[in-house]
């Protein structure tokens, strides 16, 4: 998902970013690789390895290399205060193909589209879908979600449980005492004072 400069899902604060952000103090003007997934329209070779237990892309700008870890081969997690320019990939095969997940990206002021000034955060998720169709890869359009494009990567149910779970609590907090002094006859609080 490749956003434009007034796209209707940027939310106010990827707005007010862009229209802070300095041209000439963009990553793109140091030779910053490009992010994921704005790697893939730079026109520059790729090359992608598959071992047992992992998929290497290499991509000639740069000389970026990027690990995609296979499920299911236990490897090491990162820490919970551990985030990575490329993201932190983990792969999958459905129906043939093969589905990257990456998330744990670090801040970057180019991660939604580098010609705009469309910031990414810690939050953003992307994924990738490779088909094979004879001895060509496809690569489909990968989707991106962000809180700076206004599509969370928090679903609204998880807000939903959220807000209830403290709902519920502060009631079952009020109402327990409540329920307790209602019990206490006053006269005989009263004799004991």
């Amino acid at each position: 998902m490749l956003l434009e400069e007034d796209d209707e899902l940027l939310t106010e604060r990827a707005k007010a970013y862009r229209d802070a952000i300095d041209e000439v103090a963009q990553p793109k003007y140091d030779c910053a690789p490009m992010s994921i997934p704005h790697m893939w329209t730079d026109p520059y070779s790729h090359q992608i390895e598959q071992t047992d237990d992992r998929v290497i892309f290499t991509y000639g700008k740069d000389d970026v290399v990027r690990t995609v870890w296979l499920d299911g081969h236990n490897h090491a997690k990162p820490a919970i205060n551990e985030f990575f320019y490329f993201g932190y990939s983990t792969g999958h095969y459905e129906d043939g193909a093969l589905v990257v997940e990456t998330t744990r990206f670090t801040f970057d002021p180019q991660g939604l589209n580098a010609d705009f000034k469309l910031p990414s955060s810690t939050q953003k998720k992307v994924t990738e879908r490779y088909t094979k169709d004879g001895n060509d890869l496809i690569l489909e359009p990968p989707r991106a979600k962000d809180m700076y494009s206004g599509v969370s990567a928090w679903d609204w149910a998880i807000y939903m449980t959220i807000a209830s779970v403290l709902c519920g609590s502060g009631i079952a907090a009020s109402l327990v005492p409540a329920t307790w002094a209602t019990r206490v006859d006053p006269m005989e609080t009263l004799r004991y004072e």
